[in-house]
């Protein structure tokens, strides 16, 4: 579903442009920033800016208007987080989401992980937060995981050395009475 509020849609022509501000974006478009104001009043951006937009940047009205996932169909053909298993952009909301199960893992091609997670990352979107939490989430688990592998390691080599003490001092104990019956003898 397309973009339809004047902040969404105006955010995506600043972004072209490279503008901070309406005033930069108006002097752009050869307009005033109060033209700006207005056309923000009315939530609507009049066809006359998007056709200076065409003319000057080559980017359509549809492509202004267009989601960050409707622009990742675009440039890639379908979603790219779906293109190395095959499985089309619809699809992807259909699938459960959970983890492989221990021991299997799908190949992962970094160059493409690290692409798409600067995509999300860079864009202004919900998914912005919401990976940069999980990256978060999951950074942090593996690193309890690797703290939780050292303990365990830990744990096993004092387990160890505790049934060695206590060979010992059974050992110990079985021989006391033999001591015993000695020094009394």
């Amino acid at each position: 579903m397309p973009l339809s509020t004047f902040d969404d849609i105006f955010n995506n022509i600043k972004k072209l442009m490279n503008k901070k501000n309406q005033r930069e974006v108006a002097a752009e478009l050869g307009i005033t920033a109060s033209a700006i104001t207005d056309a923000k009043g009315r939530n609507t951006i009049p066809d006359r800016w998007f056709e200076t937009i065409k003319e000057k940047f080559g980017i359509t009205k549809e492509e202004l208007c267009e989601t960050p996932e409707e622009k990742l169909v675009r440039t890639y053909g379908k979603n790219p987080i779906t293109s190395s298993t095959g499985l089309s952009w619809k699809n992807e909301m259909d699938r459960p989401s959970h983890p492989s199960p221990a021991g299997q893992h799908e190949p992962i091609s970094m160059p493409d992980m690290v692409k798409m997670t600067m995509i999300v990352l860079e864009s202004e979107t919900v998914y912005r937060s919401a990976l940069a939490s999980n990256v978060r989430a999951f950074y942090e688990a593996v690193m309890k995981e690797d703290e939780m592998r050292s303990l365990n390691e830990k744990i096993e080599a004092m387990q160890h050395q505790m049934k060695r003490m206590e060979e010992m001092l059974l050992s110990l104990g079985a021989s006391l009475p033999e001591k015993r019956e000695q020094n009394q003898g």
